[in-house]
Parts: C-alpha cells; sequence; structure tokens
C-alpha cells in the first residue's frame, strides 16, 4: 500500500466536484446560478458540433475553471465507416493523421507526434492546465504507454510555464491484473495533475474488489506527486478524495462510466434523472422522494434554495431543477469526504440502503486497514 503525499495543489482548480459538460448542457450552464458550477471538464469532441463553441464560450465568460479532455484515446476506433464518427474526425488532432483508425506508428516519428500534441493544445486556451494527448493502455508493455509519455513531454514543452495535466487511461481489468496504476505513476510525474479514467468501471454496480482497486490506484498515482481527479464515476466517486484525490468528476446524466468500446453504431442510451440523495449515493424517482420527505424518511436538500422536490414547479420544469440538486449534492458529499475523511465516509456509505455504496465503504476500510499495516510494518 502507498500512502498518498500532502504535496498542496499546484493547479488552479477547485477541489471536490468537477461537473462534465456536454453540448447538450448548454442551456443548463448559461441559466446556472453563478457559483453553482465551481470547475467543470469539457470533452474537445464537442467542439466540433453546433452548440460546443457556445459552451466553451459560456464557461469562459462565467470564469468557471476548467479542463479540456484531449479525446484522442477515442480515435484509436474511429473509421470512415461509421457515420457516427464524423464528428470525431473534426477535431483538430484527427486532422492531422492520414488515414483513421489511428495506431501507435502514426506517432513513431517526432515530427508527427509534434503535430499532432500542437493539434490537441490547440483548443486549451484558458484552461487550468495544459492536457495532453492520451491513449489507453492495457498492458506495462503497450505501445501507447511510449506514446503517452512522449505525448506529456511535449505538453510541457509547448505548455512553458503553465501546469500540465496528463491522462491515464486504463482498463478496469488491466488495473487489477497488472497493478497498472502503479507501474506507470512514475511516467505521470512531470505533471501536475493525472486525470484517471477506468473503462469498464460501473460504480454503482462495482465490487468491494473492484473499488479498493480503484482507490488504491488514486493512492499510488497521488505518491508520485502529481494532484488526481477520478473521472467518470457519479457521487460514488467522494471516496477518491478521502484517500488523496483533489476531485472527482462526471456529469448529471451523462459521463457516469468509461465505455470499454468508444464508438457505437447508435446513439446512447441515458437513465431518466431521479433526485440523489444526500450522502447515500443513490437516486429515487422524484415522486418517492417527495413523499419520503413528508414522511420524514429522507432529508430534503441541504441548500435553501434547491426546488427538485418543489410541489410548485412546473412538470417540464423538474428535470432542470433535478440537475441542479445533483450539482448540490455532489458538492455536499464531497465536503462531507474531504473534511471528515475515510471513518466516517466509509460509515456514511455501509448505512446506505445501496448495495454499490456499501461495497465502497467496506473498500474504504480496508484502505484504512492496509495504510495502518504498511505505516506500523518493520522496516
Amino acid at each position: 500500500m502507498i500512502l498518498p503525499s500532502v504535496r498542496p495543489a499546484s493547479i488552479p482548480l477547485p477541489a471536490g466536484f468537477l461537473l462534465r459538460v456536454g453540448d447538450t448542457d448548454l442551456g443548463f450552464v448559461q441559466r446556472a446560478d453563478r457559483g453553482l458550477i465551481r470547475g467543470a471538464i469539457l470533452s474537445t469532441r464537442c467542439l466540433a458540433l453546433a452548440n460546443g463553441g457556445f459552451l466553451l464560450h459560456t464557461i469562459r465568460t462565467l470564469g468557471i475553471p476548467f479542463l479540456m479532455d484531449p479525446d484522442t484515446a477515442v480515435l484509436v476506433e474511429v473509421n470512415a465507416d461509421n457515420p457516427r464518427a464524423a464528428w470525431l474526425r473534426a477535431m483538430p488532432a484527427a486532422a492531422t493523421i492520414t488515414s483513421l483508425p489511428i495506431v501507435p506508428n502514426d506517432l513513431a516519428q517526432d515530427d508527427a507526434l509534434q503535430t499532432f500534441a500542437t493539434a490537441v493544445a490547440s483548443t486549451q486556451t484558458d484552461a487550468a492546465a495544459m492536457s495532453a494527448g492520451y491513449f489507453r493502455i492495457a498492458s506495462p508493455d503497450d505501445a501507447w504507454r511510449d506514446i503517452n509519455q512522449r505525448l506529456l513531454a511535449a505538453a510541457i514543452a509547448i505548455a512553458a510555464q503553465r501546469p500540465v495535466c496528463a491522462w491515464l487511461e486504463l482498463t478496469l481489468d488491466s488495473l487489477r491484473e497488472h497493478d497498472l496504476a502503479r507501474v506507470v505513476a512514475p511516467d505521470l510525474a512531470g505533471a501536475g495533475l493525472v486525470v484517471l479514467r477506468i473503462a469498464g468501471l460501473r460504480a454503482t454496480a462495482a465490487t468491494e474488489d473492484q473499488a479498493f482497486a480503484v482507490l488504491d490506484a488514486v493512492a499510488a498515482l497521488r505518491a508520485c506527486g502529481p494532484q488526481v481527479v477520478l473521472d467518470c464515476v457519479g457521487t460514488l466517486g467522494a471516496a477518491a478524495l478521502a484517500v488523496g484525490a483533489l476531485a472527482f468528476s462526471n456529469g448529471v446524466n451523462h459521463h457516469r462510466s468509461v465505455p470499454v468500446t468508444r464508438v457505437h453504431n447508435r446513439p446512447p442510451s441515458a437513465r431518466a434523472l431521479g433526485y440523489e440523495v444526500p450522502l447515500e449515493f443513490r437516486q429515487l424517482p422524484r415522486d418517492d422522494a417527495v413523499r419520503a420527505v413528508q414522511d420524514g424518511d429522507l432529508d430534503a436538500c441541504g441548500v435553501a434554495r434547491c426546488r427538485a422536490l418543489d410541489r410548485s414547479v412546473a412538470k417540464a420544469r423538474r428535470p432542470a431543477a433535478l440537475r441542479v440538486h445533483y450539482v448540490h449534492t455532489a458538492d455536499l458529499d464531497a465536503q462531507f469526504a474531504t473534511h471528515m475523511g475515510i471513518g466516517p465516509l466509509a460509515a456514511e456509505m455501509q448505512a446506505s440502503p445501496d448495495a454499490g455504496a456499501q461495497a465502497w465503504g467496506r473498500a474504504l476500510e480496508r484502505f484504512a486497514s492496509s495504510a495502518t499495516a504498511s505505516t506500523h510494518s518493520p522496516r
């Protein structure tokens, strides 16, 4: 077990919860109360869509600190035969590749890699950190590992004095089989921040062993120096804060997991948004939540102006109120995790009626026990 270090943050991002926003979130961001969205992550792919540029402009105008996901990993699956991939081929970095899907040999030469890295950087004016291009790695000897290291070095050179963010995308299987985060952590020591993405992880359905592997990966990366953001995990990402992460991130009803297959032939589906229950890490249908609060079985949102369960809100406006409430709850969960630490957070998670939350709570307890054992082991 590697304990997280305590190096101060060097990235101008808020700690806690970062909201993933896409082109479909433009109206929500424009109408949000100032201060609701404390920090955000945008996707480069969205800039190729009609609302993407307006979204970026709005984020900048509101002064919201943000990171830009380079989205380069998806280029491994982009080809001309899939009509849904056209917008991905429009990304600046994709335009530098003669024939997609991309393969490691496309970036083998230094000049090709530099051109690619420069295109990645071109969309990141005013971002809190310069994000390096990245590709998913499946094993310690994956050819993309060397490409990622070179892309990070190129980003550091392009950034000059700006802070730099590395992105690490692994599969859940490779994380557990190869302890891959710990193996590659030294590769990322030159970055001020690492965004960790784990493909195949469904946080709400994770087992204790899977949750523990994620927490251990966060701690391993943090021990090498950079701050860590755990990406696409829902409010259960609050567990990562208790073991040293700077933040966790996801969208309200998208970017709640990293898919193993990234480019599909049909549009993705999204479940109906429910009422996110504070410190229970689960959602209830809105009507059930209204009744539970009335019966005294559930606490209402701790933010005074939240209207998620207000009966006077018109039906058409209820989804927007639930989205605002989700951000309230994610922030409150993050604050609890940050200020209370592993023990109280583990207890809250295990007290939740949700089996997924209980598994993360047990994983936190196990992490704490492992850390204690490592601290007291003979040298």
